[in-house]
């Protein structure tokens, strides 16, 4: 994970994206029992072309608001604005991130092509009846994210890549 911004900017997504603050998800509920989940965000100012690509997180994602230096979603309207919702569908507001509703849960299951969001992302699982998100690391198996970028560890919902343990003898 991420733990600081010398991480992020280190990273391929800090150079093309701008995703160069690290940062925890937002939880709408501080005591929530979740591991611990810090990655890479689209760093502030929010509004503004970040990276080689010239990623917009405001008006292409919907993380409009600055909090710690990286740009997060907490307004639905932001998210609805977003070209991420009139392009894909990630028009409602979950953690911290604009998501795309699903519909009766049909959404999550692969299609056999890194098309849709089982086989690119590992999103396999419907969660709390409205989002597809990744459960076990058979999931992230056979992924884009796992062929691409060795992120075939399942947490907190997404595919990551498993730390490397390294032991040193005296």
């Amino acid at each position: 994970m991420a733990w600081d911004d010398e991480d992020c900017a280190a990273s391929e997504g800090c150079q093309l994206w701008g995703e160069c603050a690290a940062g925890d998800l937002p939880l709408p509920i501080p005591e929530e029992d979740r591991m611990r989940h810090r990655t890479c965000w689209p760093a502030a100012p929010c509004n503004t072309s970040l990276g080689e690509e010239g990623v917009n997180a405001c008006a292409e994602i919907g993380l409009c608001r600055a909090d710690a230096g990286r740009c997060i979603a907490d307004d639905i309207g932001a998210c609805e604005r977003s070209e991420a919702c009139l392009e894909t569908g990630a028009c409602a507001l979950y953690e911290g991130e604009c998501w795309r509703q699903v519909g009766n849960g049909s959404e999550c299951s692969s299609g056999g092509s890194l098309d849709d969001v089982c086989g690119a992302f590992g999103f396999c699982e419907l969660v709390d009846g409205l989002y597809c998100q990744t459960g076990t690391d058979g999931h992230c198996d056979g992924s884009f994210l796992c062929q691409t970028f060795g992120e075939c560890y399942a947490h907190d919902g997404e595919c990551w890549a498993r730390p490397e343990v390294t032991q040193t003898v005296d």
